[in-house]
């Protein structure tokens, strides 16, 4: 294949990725990505499907990590496909599939984080930590925790439905966090929609961006690892202490957490490298 048809027919592409109403985000990184290859190439007047070949084992060597390296497998495949080159594409590598979840935070530090958030009034903060923890919520589904959704959710078994890639679910939720949160709209002065709000736009729900960047915040004042400090890991805790709760109800935790495969679930049920050092230095051999 000459290289001059891949650089030629990029923009057109990438115009028709737009007219497919495909997200900003996905098709700025489809044409870098492929751009990326394109670069790589460089004087070659053609290539085959070695030069891909050698490509992707170039991510390798450089170390990047396997999803990394099957998304640029995914780019460039599409893109040779819309061209009808569907014989130069190559398979994506296999990943492992994890053994354990890493770098869950510890009940002592979640809870230093709550006293730290109170202490320092970050009061929304402090019940988007409760919120997280409390139901295993990813941080995307936050902005579906409204007063109207909360309300209802008294009348609906203490049920509030979140999206997420555009499927909906039910997310289960105790009464008393329920309370809680209403107090805390309540005592905001908020009657009505988006419970935690974007600080430069109070008509729209805070990001999981700035979710993120609170939480570091606070684990820089109460001096906890930053590393252990995110809102996946506030999932993780309430995963791993929903099965220390509850031993061998996995099936239960899948369906509170979203996930479509029991076997995603499973990570939960194994020891991290940490607990598992921990244990191996207890033996004295």
């Amino acid at each position: 294949m000459e290289t001059k048809i891949l650089i030629d027919n990029l923009e057109e592409y990438i115009l028709e990725l737009q007219d497919n109403e495909l997200a900003k985000k996905s098709y700025s990184k489809y044409k870098y990505d492929i751009s990326k290859f394109i670069k790589f190439l460089g004087d070659k007047p053609r290539f085959i499907k070695n030069d891909y070949l050698e490509y992707i084992g170039s991510l390798i060597k450089k170390e990047y990590k396997i999803s990394s390296v099957n998304s640029y497998i995914v780019s460039i495949n599409k893109y040779l496909i819309y061209l009808k080159y569907e014989n130069l594409k190559i398979k994506t590598k296999k990943v492992q599939r994890k053994q354990s979840v890493e770098n869950v935070i510890s009940i002592i530090d979640y809870k230093r984080l709550l006293r730290i958030s109170k202490k320092n009034e970050y009061l929304d903060t402090y019940w988007i930590l409760r919120l997280i923890a409390g139901t295993g919520i990813r941080v995307s589904e936050v902005q579906y925790f409204t007063i109207e959704s909360l309300s209802a959710a008294k009348d609906k078994d203490n049920v509030v439905m979140v999206n997420n890639k555009g499927k909906w679910r039910e997310v289960s939720i105790s009464t008393e966090l329920i309370r809680n949160l209403l107090k805390h709209g309540q005592s905001n002065g908020i009657k009505s929609g988006y419970l935690f709000l974007k600080r430069n736009d109070p008509t729209k729900p805070i990001t999981p961006n700035a979710i993120w960047k609170r939480i570091q915040k606070i684990a820089g004042i109460a001096k906890i690892n930053k590393k252990y400090a995110h809102p996946h890991s506030l999932r993780h805790l309430f995963a791993k202490t929903y099965l220390s709760v509850n031993p061998g109800e996995y099936m239960a935790l899948a369906d509170l957490l979203g996930h479509e495969d029991v076997r995603t679930t499973a990570i939960y049920t194994q020891e991290s490298r940490k607990e598992k050092k921990a244990k191996v230095t207890e033996l004295k051999l």
